[in-house]
Order: C-alpha cells, then sequence, then structure tokens
C-alpha cells in the first residue's frame, strides 16, 4: 500500500492501528454539526487575535467563512481561549503548515496556536477544543507530532528549545482538570516520543495493515466496516452478558472495571458507526429490517425571549438569572406548559434511527410536525 500523506489529525488512530490508515482512504471527511460549530469558535478566535475586533462578542450573528453563524454561545469560551494565548506575551503562528522530513506526516494545523518564547527557550502549543467531549493533553499525538515538527524547524533555523507546554482549552468539557490543561516535556522527552512516531511511521510506510481495535476506534471513518472492531464488540457484548466471576480483592474489582469499561466503550463506539451507516442507507432508499429514520427535535426554545419574559412577569414569575431561562424550567418555575407552548418552538434537528415498534417514540417524534 502506498501511502502519500498521514496526517497529524488521525493520528490517535494510526499510531495505536495501521490498518486504519487504508480503511478511512476509502471514506471522504464529512464534517457534522459539532465540528463546524467549532471551526466557526475557531474563526471567532482568530479574528479577535488578530485585532479585527476588540471583542468576540462583536462577530455575534455574523457568517464565519464555513457558513456557520457565531453565537452568542461561542463568545465566553472563545474568550478564554483568546486571554490564555495573550497571558504568554509572545508572537504566535496560525495555521502552519507542518510536514515530518522524510515522512509522508503532513498537514495544515488550523485548530491550534504556537507560541515560542525565544528568549527563555519555551515552545507553546495550545489546541482550542470548543466540543464537549473532553479531550486529553497526555500523549496526545496530534499535539506531539505538531511540536516535533516545529522544534526541528526552529532547531533547524538557530533556535534553541529548552521546554515544550502543550495545552488543551475546553471551556465547555468537564474534566477533573478543569478547562485549561497542560503537559510539559523536555526536549529529550520529545525525542523519545520522535522515536515511537518514527517507528510506527516506517512499520505503516513498510506495508503493514494490522487493524486492532480500542479507544482509538471511536472516531474512525471505517467502524462501520472493521471486522476487527465488529469482532470486539461482540466479545464486549459476551463480556458484559455472561456471568461475572465473583470478585473479593480490591485488586479484582479494579481489573473487572477497567475491562467493562473497555467493553462498554467499544459496543458505545461501534453501535453509534453502525447507526450512522443504517442512517445513510436509509436515506438512500434502502430498508433496514425493523428500523427507520424519523425527524428529530432539539430542546424548546422561547420564539421571543423579551415577550416570554413579560408574560411571565404577569404571572408573579421571574425567568431571568441573569439571561433567560428554558422553556423547560420555566414550567418547573410553574409556568403553565399552555402558556408555555404559544411563545416555545421544538428546533428541528438531525433526523435519528429507531425501531419500527417504538410506536411511542414515533409519535413524540412527528407531534410537533
Amino acid at each position: 500500500m502506498s501511502v502519500e500523506t498521514l496526517r497529524a489529525s488521525a493520528s490517535s488512530r494510526w499510531m495505536f492501528c495501521s490498518g486504519s490508515v487504508g480503511l478511512e482512504a476509502n471514506f471522504p471527511n464529512i464534517d457534522n454539526t459539532s465540528s463546524l460549530e467549532g471551526t466557526a469558535a475557531h474563526e471567532m478566535a482568530e479574528r479577535t487575535l488578530k485585532g479585527e475586533v476588540s471583542h468576540p462578542a462583536e462577530l455575534v450573528n455574523t457568517l464565519a467563512v464555513n457558513n456557520v453563524i457565531m453565537t452568542s454561545e461561542m463568545v465566553e469560551p472563545v474568550l478564554t481561549y483568546v486571554n490564555f494565548i495573550n497571558s504568554h506575551n509572545s508572537g504566535y503562528w496560525v495555521e502552519k503548515f507542518l510536514e515530518l522530513p522524510g515522512t509522508p506526516v503532513k498537514g495544515t494545523n488550523d485548530s491550534s496556536i504556537f507560541n515560542f518564547d525565544e528568549l527563555n527557550g519555551i515552545l507553546r502549543g495550545n489546541d482550542f477544543k470548543y466540543g464537549f467531549g473532553p479531550v486529553e493533553i497526555f500523549e496526545n499525538w496530534q499535539m506531539l507530532i505538531y511540536m516535533i515538527c516545529l522544534v526541528l524547524e526552529l532547531q533547524h533555523q538557530g533556535h534553541t528549545v529548552k521546554q515544550i507546554i502543550m495545552s488543551i482549552i475546553q471551556p465547555r468539557g468537564h474534566h477533573h482538570d478543569g478547562p485549561i490543561r497542560s503537559w510539559t516535556v523536555s526536549v529529550e522527552q520529545l525525542r523519545d516520543y520522535q522515536r515511537q512516531l518514527m517507528k510506527r511511521v516506517n512499520l505503516i510506510v513498510s506495508g503493514d495493515q494490522t487493524c486492532v481495535s480500542g479507544p482509538h476506534c471511536r472516531y474512525c471513518k471505517a467502524l462501520a466496516y472493521c471486522d476487527v472492531a465488529k469482532a470486539a464488540s461482540m466479545n464486549a457484548v459476551d463480556v458484559i452478558g455472561d456471568n461475572l466471576p465473583d470478585t473479593e480483592t480490591p485488586q479484582e474489582i479494579a481489573n473487572l472495571l477497567r475491562v467493562l469499561k473497555r467493553a462498554e466503550d467499544m459496543v458505545k463506539h461501534t453501535k453509534s458507526a453502525i447507526t450512522m451507516r443504517a442512517e445513510s442507507m436509509i436515506s438512500k432508499g434502502q430498508q433496514i429490517p425493523g428500523f427507520a429514520v424519523v425527524p428529530g427535535t432539539g430542546h424548546r426554545k422561547f420564539s421571543d425571549e423579551k415577550a416570554a419574559i413579560a408574560t411571565a412577569k404577569c404571572f408573579g414569575i421571574d425567568l431571568t438569572e441573569p439571561k433567560i431561562v428554558t422553556p423547560a424550567e420555566a414550567e418547573r418555575r410553574g409556568l403553565k406548559r399552555e402558556i408555555i407552548d404559544t411563545m416555545a418552538f421544538s428546533p428541528s434537528t438531525a433526523p435519528r434511527l429507531i425501531e419500527h415498534d417504538a410506536s411511542h417514540e414515533i409519535n413524540e417524534a412527528f407531534k410537533n410536525e
């Protein structure tokens, strides 16, 4: 297999599964709503950092380059990121093309910003994550690859790098280490990771197509078509379904919890991938026995927030704290459902897959049509 490009953004998979490179090559990159919103939030941050606006709030309700509206919800997370970048007091690079010499590892980084403090020899990599799913910084291979490429480039230019600090800034994702998580390595430690990287790259380039299942399968484009992942999921079902052995010692409990967590994750990821495949097949006119795709709806929203606040005030109910609460919360505070229904709506979301006999869910899905 000829390998022209190994994308750093997919390194969380190919560093553990060589076979994912060939499998994913058969599928195009498809942006979902979350990734499109993340791209718009990145643009809001970049334009603020470049001084096009003095505050990200100035960009609210304007279109990003990808035709997604930049919303007020993005302002606070973006401001957290912008303030963190500015706190370094050194120049930065955005959308920098990075390439590991002599290898197919390359790509243009468009989600991170890099700072180099030449006086102290400190190189920083800062990755803004707008999504909710927690992202770990420790041994984050995408960031490690970026930093390896940058260190080599800076050294080639005659600069001395003494320390590398990598950070994930994820204001909306719950993590026990907080919204800003950093990991520091020395140049010597980075070289060790570079050796691990080269070992895997050489393995892939030499033609290794071995597939290995694990947490890295989560976002694999070929997950629904991977026999190894399917087998792992079926094995996981057996693990969960079998009578569990007696566990007496704390270590046995710990081991079992790890096995069950791995099984749970594998089943969840595979179910998500197969569900997407089924939805795609149904949308193209194919039938999946026992399943259907129905319109989805999001949480209720007020059509006119000022009118909702004024109406509720007539009934002695305050909907602000300091911003307006949701229709669900308004109902909990005592505002009658029939009044809320005249002012609220349920936005349409992506269609979802259900089983045919789930008549209650079908009725719920279509009741607002």
